[in-house]
């Protein structure tokens, strides 16, 4: 993951555009949430949850990169 040196085949590709695509719905749709006038929302909290989902986006890509890494 470190010198990101991986041959990737389409299907990877692929797969890792539809994992982006899923969590980028999922942040959007919480930010629009969170900016709901009159709605008392945790700033804190509510970055950390963006947070989280950031890094399982990353988390879902690692799963499908990994396993062409040559040592792997």
């Amino acid at each position: 993951m470190v010198n990101g040196m991986f041959d990737l085949p389409a299907e990877t590709i692929s797969a890792m555009r539809e994992i982006r695509a899923v969590f980028e719905t999922s942040a959007r749709a919480l930010e629009k949430i969170y900016a709901t006038p009159g709605l008392r929302v945790d700033k804190e909290r509510a970055k950390a949850a963006l947070d989280l989902i950031q890094n399982a986006k990353n988390v879902s890509c690692d799963a499908v990169i990994l396993p062409h890494h040559k040592n792997v």
